[in-house]
């Protein structure tokens, strides 16, 4: 039946999943802060840089450089909604809300693009609202981040091109780059297939898009060289973080990323629909082949969305950092084509699986739970720290945005993202910077303390081997069993930690 025929069951469809995203966005809990995402916080300081100062620049960091990580139009929504008469912290809160609105007509567009793709109503809103209402999506929308914006691009996309606006497609899928770069395949995807179909429209069309895109591409070229090297990861481009991981290791950056990322991207998609950590590694990754055979089957059917979301599992495969986030940022519109290539006497029961599944999951808390965590523990160190920092103080800390959103102070990371270490050794700690990578900052910027937090992520593996290696450089005013400690630093203190390197032992994780 044509889109034509049936307005109402579409309209109806759109109500109905806008109506359970927002009534599931006014009751999951808030009972946690917002900017412990580590992500959140940073959008927070770019969209107050554009409020206050109308520049793109992180503002957090001492030198404030230039802005080259992500792309502007996030931070920019954001700031429509900053209060420049309110600290940062209570900003994140206000920040928050954008999103709990997003969610109503996130959840819409994507029903709409479900039926545009020949899903039945029913099948399309229940499929929406599923993939909106599942809880490691949700973990997205209950903070400021920047996935469910541009989901919405994507799925406004999808819908154009599905009732023939091939132009329009484009650009919301332009706009979906302009709010996070992995969403290009999608750009790729509709210029390959214009050009298939009209080699003229289609390289215009891709001119276009490309012109659409430049502004970016040059600004991040021209200021390529604000974000010095101990920041690279945390700061400054993907493609230069990229480009530093083949260099010191293209081994684990080319082969092993790939290898392990596909492996993550099966189990991921298999624990999709409900997040459950009952579930046994091998029953969600057979869950997750599945998935993806379903994605290959819609390609005929759908092959925009298919050849979009296929091109996107290429980008993770090869992008060395843990590709389960990925996954859980394009779950609800890969549900959506996936469900194409089930057959359509399943369908019903395939999507009402899944919206139990993630309904279930969000009642219980899953969609929350580690913003709880980091929520209790970011409560715990601000009321320690706060009253030892004094004013004009640089800090080092596990999530710098957030320490400068709380007290003002510039602050820089304690460690270094080199997450393709991981893929080689396994070593958590190396894969989030080590001595060497915390020297190199105390050396550069000087902080005043070094600040860390429980386990390996948060930075404290790295200040104690700064600490035994360079005696002098790190002394503790307070330490606990969990990993939060606080270091007084020298940074006149000699220190030369040698550089981690590779060794033939290394294997893959």
């Amino acid at each position: 039946m044509s889109w034509s025929r049936r307005p109402p069951a579409a309209a109806a469809a759109a109500l109905a999943a806008c109506l359970a995203a927002w009534a599931a966005a006014v009751t999951t809990p808030r009972d946690f802060p917002a900017g412990t995402f580590v992500d959140d916080a940073h959008y927070a300081v770019l969209a107050q840089s554009l409020r206050e100062r109308r520049t793109y620049r992180t503002i957090s960091l001492p030198d404030r450089p230039a802005e080259t990580k992500y792309p502007p139009v996030w931070p920019a929504t954001l700031a429509l909604a900053w209060n420049s008469g309110v600290g940062g912290e209570a900003n994140l809160q206000r920040l928050r809300l954008v999103n709990l609105a997003l969610a109503g007509p996130l959840a819409a567009a994507l029903a709409l693009a479900g039926i545009a793709l020949g899903l039945s109503a029913p099948v399309a809103a229940a499929g929406a609202a599923a993939g909106v209402l599942a809880p490691r999506f949700a973990g997205f929308w209950t903070l400021p981040l920047s996935e469910p914006l541009c989901l919405l691009f994507l799925a406004l996309g999808v819908l154009a091109w599905a009732r023939g606006r091939h132009g329009a497609a484009l650009a919301a899928f332009v706009l979906a780059t302009w709010t996070r770069t992995v969403a290009a395949p999608f750009v790729l995807a509709a210029a390959f297939l214009e050009c298939r179909a009209d080699r003229r429209r289609g390289l215009r069309q891709a001119t276009l898009a490309a012109l659409g895109l430049a502004p970016w591409a040059v600004w991040s070229f021209a200021h390529r060289a604000d974000v010095p090297g101990p920041l690279l990861g945390f700061y400054g481009s993907y493609g230069a973080w990229l480009g530093e991981a083949v260099r010191e290791d293209a081994v684990a950056a080319l082969l092993l990323a790939p290898l392990r990322n596909a492996l993550t991207i099966l189990r991921s998609l298999g624990e999709s629909p409900g997040w459950w950590g009952w579930v046994p590694a091998w029953l969600a990754t057979a869950l997750g082949v599945a998935i993806m055979a379903a994605l290959w089957l819609a390609r005929r059917r759908a092959p925009l969305p298919a050849l979009g979301v296929l091109g996107y599992a290429v980008f993770v495969l090869w992008w060395p950092f843990p590709g389960d986030r990925f996954v859980a940022a394009l779950w609800p519109l890969a549900l959506l084509v996936a469900l194409l290539g089930v057959p359509e006497r399943a369908r019903a029961a395939a999507v009402a699986a899944v919206l139990v599944l993630a309904m279930a999951g969000l009642a219980a808390g899953q969609g929350v739970r580690e913003h709880r965590v980091r929520g209790r523990s970011w409560l715990a160190m601000r009321e320690a720290v706060a009253s030892r920092l004094p004013a004009g103080a640089t800090v080092a800390a596990p999530n710098p945005a957030l320490y400068y959103l709380s007290t003002g102070l510039p602050a820089v990371p304690n460690g270094k993202m080199r997450t393709y270490r991981a893929y080689r050794s396994g070593d958590l700690a190396a894969a989030w910077g080590l001595e060497d990578d915390l020297w190199a900052i105390v050396a550069r910027y000087r902080p005043r303390f070094v600040i860390t937090g429980g386990g390996a992520l948060n930075g404290r593996p790295a200040a104690d081997r700064l600490y035994e290696r360079c005696p002098g450089v790190l002394a503790a005013a307070w330490l606990r069993p969990d990993g939060a400690a606080l270091f007084v630093t020298n940074p006149d203190a000699p220190c030369a930690p040698p550089p981690w390197r590779p060794t033939p032992s290394d294997t893959t994780p």
